[in-house]
């Protein structure tokens, strides 16, 4: 079962639901500039328009009016060129049951929703994919390979 909706009005989550089919789940940091804090993100794609646009549901640790929260459910439009933008790692496809545990997840892990402190959000992700290998989602080796890219605690 997902987590509690914790969400102010998306229309978004009410047009592009997540479904039943299988999804590739990527892990996108942006830019590409060493040492330098990158904000970071999980997401699956909800729907293409022709145009090229992308509708994704994201998995993230958000800072709004100086407060970092965990919002479910997170859904952006962007540019479905934005993967080459950024740093993206695929973490395989995942079945919706698979998605649920990941929001699972994802709503237990800890933050500090007061603090400034610029790497929250890194420590945050490092700490969802610990818990995605304890749970068996994802591979070791392939949050090696991210490590070796993004600098996550």
């Amino acid at each position: 079962m997902p987590p509690p909706l914790t969400f102010e009005y998306n229309p978004l989550s009410y047009a592009y639901p997540d479904d039943e089919s299988d999804k590739e789940l990527f892990l996108q940091a942006s830019g590409t500039i060493a040492n330098h804090l990158r904000a970071v993100l999980l997401y699956w794609v909800n729907m293409v328009f022709s145009d090229g646009e992308e509708v994704w549901q994201v998995v993230r640790l958000d800072q709004r009016d100086n407060v970092h929260k965990y919002v479910y459910p997170d859904l952006i439009v962007v540019d479905g060129c934005e993967r080459e933008y950024n740093e993206t790692f695929s973490l395989g496809m995942f079945s919706r049951d698979q998605r649920e545990a990941v929001l699972e997840c994802a709503d237990d892990v800890e933050y500090d929703e007061r603090s400034s402190e610029e790497g929250q959000c890194l420590r945050w992700m490092a700490q969802l994919l610990e818990r995605m290998m304890e749970e068996e989602l994802v591979e070791c080796a392939v949050v090696d390979a991210i490590r070796d890219v993004v600098p996550l605690p």
